[in-house]
């Protein structure tokens, strides 16, 4: 098995921020508490623009990353109506460059 390093881009409506990341903060609970082979599930803000949020994701194996694709709680974010679009989702591989520890997620 080859672990997954996923970056979700998501755009929050206007008007609709603390819905938004409250909906988030739940995801990111139930994430925690539920999804086998969730290294890694953790919420970036840009600072720069209020309503552009990244969700940073590692997963043990791309069958784990499926699986959470298809929980419940992703579901329900999906339709909680606080985003202006879908997620940019990006799966990404990683280079190995440098030293270990600091060279990968």
């Amino acid at each position: 098995m080859s672990e997954i390093v996923v970056v979700a881009e998501m755009e929050i409506l206007p008007g609709k921020r603390d819905e938004a990341l409250a909906a988030l903060e739940e995801l990111c609970q139930q994430t925690h508490a539920n999804d086998e082979g969730c290294l890694l599930y953790a919420l970036q803000v840009n600072p720069a623009d209020e309503n552009q949020v990244f969700m940073i994701e590692k997963w043990e194996s791309v069958e784990h990353l499926q699986t959470h694709g298809g929980a419940d709680h992703i579901k329900a974010f999906g339709e909680s109506g606080v985003l202006a679009g879908a997620p940019t989702v990006t799966v990404l591989k990683q280079a190995g460059y440098g030293d270990a520890d600091k060279g990968a997620l």
